[in-house]
């Protein structure tokens, strides 16, 4: 809508449903683990923000999180039409591992925004894990996501188009399975004994795309990034 709006608005609950489990509701920012997956893309207009329930739960050098985001709602009001996209967000994180902190994830991502009346499904995982800290003199971050799950996509339809830039040749429906992986690594060192005490760092990453084999075979083989900066 062109008007204004609400770019955070929330309320938070100590201990929710009498246990240690912290809960945040409403519209936020969600920020996790330097924006790699989920950030707030501030430079830009707005910037990114979800209407979500935040579920934390921190004993000891662990912290458990579960996130559901409510991304987007593009369909009409009626039954038969949910062209909506969510998210389902699991976190853990310990201290302490490695020299530094350790996060695993598993994040379910329902999206139906392509949805018609014949194709109904586009449910799809990221699994994966993030290491971040000091390893002797180097300060270090290694991270690793593999995505999985079904796509069915109308035939010659623009969500199909959108994913490999053709069409289908088929002239029915198609299934696309989801194959896909992120790998990235950082490695740093600061010279404290330097004037100006300088820091070179080294940064690879490295994505996976579609090529001509999986656009064949009916495979999708682009990493999506979620809601990263």
């Amino acid at each position: 809508l062109n008007d204004v709006g609400f770019h955070q608005a929330y309320v938070t609950y100590k201990n929710a449903f009498g246990a240690s489990v912290d809960a945040k509701i409403g519209r936020q920012e969600v920020v996790l683990d330097g924006h790699r997956l989920f950030g707030h893309t501030g430079w830009t207009t707005g910037a990114q923000t979800n209407d979500a329930i935040r579920l934390n739960h921190s004993a000891g050098n662990h912290t458990l999180n579960y996130i559901y985001i409510a991304s987007s709602e593009a369909g009409s009001i009626s039954a038969s039409d949910d062209a909506n996209k969510s998210y389902h967000v699991l976190r853990a994180a310990t201290q302490g591992v490695m020299g530094g902190d350790l996060q695993g994830y598993f994040v379910i991502v329902d999206d139906q925004t392509a949805d018609t009346s014949s194709v109904d499904t586009n449910t799809w995982y990221t699994i994966g894990a993030r290491s971040k800290g000091k390893l002797g003199a180097l300060d270090y971050r290694v991270e690793y996501y593999r995505q999985f799950g079904d796509g069915s996509q109308a035939a010659a339809s623009a969500d199909h188009a959108e994913a490999y830039g053709t069409t289908p040749s088929s002239s029915t429906n198609v299934d696309i399975d989801r194959k896909a992986s992120m790998f990235g690594l950082r490695l740093g060192k600061t010279f404290s004994n330097s004037r100006f005490s300088p820091t070179i760092t080294l940064w690879y990453d490295s994505l996976t795309g579609t090529d001509d084999d999986d656009i064949s075979g009916n495979d999708y083989g682009a990493f999506d990034t979620l809601q990263d900066t």
